[in-house]
């Protein structure tokens, strides 16, 4: 049985060391390939293989990453495409972009039922003109979801060929944003994906974060403060 267990061991090591050969951190197209830099923001630390910007009073990031690093994926466009913003004190994301919005009730996407607060403007085909539906999990009811935000624009026009969506998540130091255009020829089938969309987020910042790898990673990678 001891024999087992250490061939077993051995089996898994060698499996997470050729995966780890096989999986590089960046694609060789990003510009940080291939061990991409890690951004301090707030109290923690995040990889990535995109490019940051500290011209805002927040530092803000696109975290591309190879999507074969991330367990249960839903789509291989969430971690190549997702903006990261800094949270800094007295800055209510959600709460700035719902304040000048009124509450109209809830819609649904994916089967999950959202809270919707909308435009007062109608837009030409009778639809408000933009919107943002807020997920908050409740008890025993999608909990495998986490807490996100949509905001979306281009509802009311007569064709939709330009609605814009963006899918967001906090996790307390950032939050992770991903952007969806919709058109008559590409079609809005992702307005049904929103929750798929929300769980990625969570499950790419949660790689991404490596503050507790500080020590082993400063050896070989670039740390931005």
């Amino acid at each position: 049985m001891v024999l087992l267990f250490f061939m077993l061991f051995g089996f898994i090591a060698n499996t997470k060391a050729m995966w780890a050969d096989e999986s590089p951190y960046c694609h060789d197209t990003e510009p940080l390939a291939p061990n991409g830099v890690v951004l301090r923001m707030g109290e923690r630390y995040y990889r990535t293989c995109g490019l940051w910007s500290d011209n805002m009073p927040w530092r803000q990031f696109r975290l591309d990453m190879n999507p074969n690093l991330i367990p249960d994926l839903y789509s291989r466009y969430s971690p190549t495409n997702l903006s990261v913003y800094e949270n800094v004190d007295g800055i209510d994301r959600m709460v700035n972009q719902t304040s000048y919005l009124m509450a109209t009730g809830t819609r649904v996407f994916g089967g999950i039922e959202y809270q919707s607060h909308e435009s007062k403007v109608i837009g030409p085909n009778g639809k408000r003109s933009s919107g943002i539906y807020i997920f908050f999990p409740k008890e025993g009811d999608h909990r495998d979801i986490p807490e996100h935000w949509v905001t979306c624009a281009g509802w009311g026009r007569i064709r939709s060929d330009t609605l814009t969506c963006h899918v967001h998540v906090n996790v307390g130091a950032v939050v992770g944003t991903l952007l969806f255009i919709g058109s008559d020829q590409r079609g809005f089938d992702f307005v049904e994906h929103f929750p798929g969309f929300a769980q990625d987020i969570a499950r790419v910042l949660e790689v991404a974060d490596v503050t507790d790898e500080l020590d082993d990673l400063e050896r070989e990678i670039d740390i931005v403060e």
